[in-house]
């Protein structure tokens, strides 16, 4: 797919080690790439991406963003960053009656099922994780409205909140 006629679109999953990319002609032709991350520097790891396509398609990088009609991009940094407890300290705040969602599950257990086996450490521990009283339908639209008086309640429990022994991170809110 050299000299690739526009419009095209173009997709970007920066990930902890690659940047993976996927260019897609107007005919829905995809070609497939991948360049080095630099690491703490997610947006380089991209433009640097961006620079092998228009290469390999024998574009100028400029070139090739102007005629792109869709750019969509996604990164495991998040997942990445809890895994590896380098985040800053997190409240979750779910629908009312949810709260137990992090620590009722099967994930990260080789026997789901099994009631012998013990459950890994949540990423983030239940006293901080609160409900709400909310409710969205299956189309988006809400049901019942955000408790605006329990959201500020959650966040002042919170903030009075020691971070557990186990966060490599201090940081208050």
């Amino acid at each position: 797919m050299s000299n690739v006629v526009s419009p095209v679109e173009i997709a970007v999953g920066v990930g902890a080690t690659f940047t993976d990319l996927v260019l897609r002609d107007a005919d829905g032709v995809a070609q497939f790439f991948t360049s080095l991350m630099t690491e703490g520097e997610v947006s380089k790891g991209i433009v640097n991406g961006l620079t092998l396509i228009a290469q390999q398609v024998g574009r100028s990088l400029r070139d090739l963003l102007s005629n792109c009609r869709s750019f969509a991009c996604g990164t495991t940094a998040a997942p990445n960053a809890i895994l590896a407890s380098k985040t800053a300290r997190v409240v979750p705040l779910c629908t009312e009656g949810f709260r137990d969602i992090l620590t009722i599950r099967e994930d990260g257990r080789p026997k789901g099922c099994s009631i012998a086996e013990q459950y890994p450490q949540p990423y983030i521990p239940r006293e901080l994780t609160f409900g709400a009283r909310e409710r969205i339908n299956a189309e988006g639209g809400g049901e019942i409205p955000l408790a605006s008086e329990q959201v500020r309640a959650a966040l002042k429990l919170a903030a009075l909140h020691e971070p557990p022994p186990w966060s490599r991170r201090k940081e208050a809110f």
